[in-house]
């Protein structure tokens, strides 16, 4: 895995990393990059990094892609698994975009999951649950707990001259 780990500062048992990038492939060869403003090990559990302001990209199985930004993470070298918390902002390649307060990444699994509330910005409208699984590399959302949707329909095309669509299609 390439590895770019900017500065570096150690006090006692704990390295201390500034702007660290870690980019990698899943078990079925889909990219993904983290960045983090800062990032801690501890010597004593090396498999453990904490991240604070981090943005993490993964390329999903139809080769759309999720950018996910939040305030602070740990993420698993060894299971690639990546626990969001605080101020979590998910964004598609195709224009949804989500709001959380805590989220798992299993990177290996494709998978994320969520049992705080979350608040979806869909292409129509918006979506709030209680919980979020994404899983099959994001093929499959579901939403589970006090689901509520709004939806808001395509508008007609407004016409161009005095006329209502009812009378043009009449007129036709």
């Amino acid at each position: 895995l390439p590895i770019d780990i900017g500065k570096l500062g150690v006090s006692g048992t704990k390295i201390t990393m500034s702007s660290p990038h870690l980019a990698g492939f899943t078990p079925d060869n889909r990219p993904y990059e983290l960045w983090a403003k800062s990032a801690v090990q501890d010597v004593t559990n090396p498999n453990n990094v904490e991240l604070n302001e981090l943005r993490a990209k993964v390329q999903m199985e139809d080769k759309t892609g999720i950018t996910m930004d939040a305030r602070t993470g740990v993420f698993d070298t060894k299971t690639q698994l990546l626990d969001l918390k605080d101020n979590i902002f998910l964004q598609s390649t195709t224009g949804y975009e989500a709001r959380l307060t805590q989220a798992n990444v299993d990177l290996a699994g494709g998978t994320v999951t969520s049992d705080q509330p979350v608040s979806v910005k869909l292409l129509n409208g918006t979506l709030d649950a209680n919980r979020l699984k994404i899983s099959e590399n994001g093929a499959l959302v579901r939403f589970d707990g006090g689901v509520s949707m709004i939806l808001v329909p395509d508008q007609p095309a407004p016409t161009t001259d005095n006329q209502t669509p009812a009378r043009d299609a009449a007129a036709k």
